[in-house]
This record gives structure tokens, sequence and C-alpha cells, in this order.
């Protein structure tokens, strides 16, 4: 099972300016065309941590702000680190097992707005809303 957990390659398409998107785009062309090791990778959209790291950039709480990364209308799909873990262990045990395949699995899809609402609810007060 190579490891590449994260944001659906596929969807995102090349030249997004994540050079790492890219590099992972790569790692899917070369595993669908060989045959010699079977894969599975598993898409789970962003570590819903990643949210609040200060680096990724989209929430702020200690300034009060959120960035959409876009639109407001943007919608991202989020998975926790303890799920991602219980889902591997499912897909891993299934039957019939997942050859050669991409396995979507979310914990949550939302926009950017509802986001920003869920923020605003959790540290009771309202949230700069930056694009």
């Amino acid at each position: 099972m190579p490891w590449q957990f994260g944001v659906d390659y596929d969807v995102v398409g090349r030249g997004s300016g994540q050079k790492v998107f890219d590099e992972q785009s790569d790692v899917r062309d070369m595993l669908r065309r060989q045959t010699a090791t079977q894969w599975v990778i598993v898409s789970t959209g962003m570590f819903t941590s990643f949210l609040f790291e200060p680096a990724f950039g989209v929430v702020d709480l200690e300034h009060g702000k959120v960035h959409a990364l876009g639109s407001w209308h943007n919608r991202l799909t989020i998975t926790t680190s303890d799920n991602i873990g219980r889902l591997t262990a499912v897909i891993l045990a299934y039957e019939p097992y997942a050859q050669n395949e991409v396995v979507c699995v979310a914990g949550d899809t939302f926009s950017y707005t509802r986001l920003a609402d869920m923020v605003e609810q959790h540290i009771g007060r309202s949230v700069d809303r930056v694009t």
C-alpha cells in the first residue's frame, strides 16, 4: 500500500501551484503504468489538523481569521488522523480486496463558508473572512 493519503490528486490535476501535488500525480501515473506491484491509494481529503496549522494558512485562531482558498463556495474534504487509521484497516481487511485503485473516504465535506461559521461558533465571536 504506497503512502499517499490526502488530497485526491486526480481531481486537483497538474499545475495547481503545489509542486508536491504534481509529484503525487506522477506516483499515481507510475503505479498505473506498471503491473508488477498491486497497490491501493487511500484518498482521505485533507488531514483535519492541517486546517489549523499556522503555516497552512486557512484558520488563524490567534488572529480570528479564516482564509478561503479560491471561493467561499469551494468545498474541503477532511478526515482526522484517527479515522484515517481506522478506515485504512477496514480497507485492508475488506473482501474482495481492493487492487490497483484509489479508494476515496472522508470524515466530512463542507464549504469554506461553513468552516468559518463553525470556527465562529467554536470561539464565540466573529472571524475575519479573507480570500
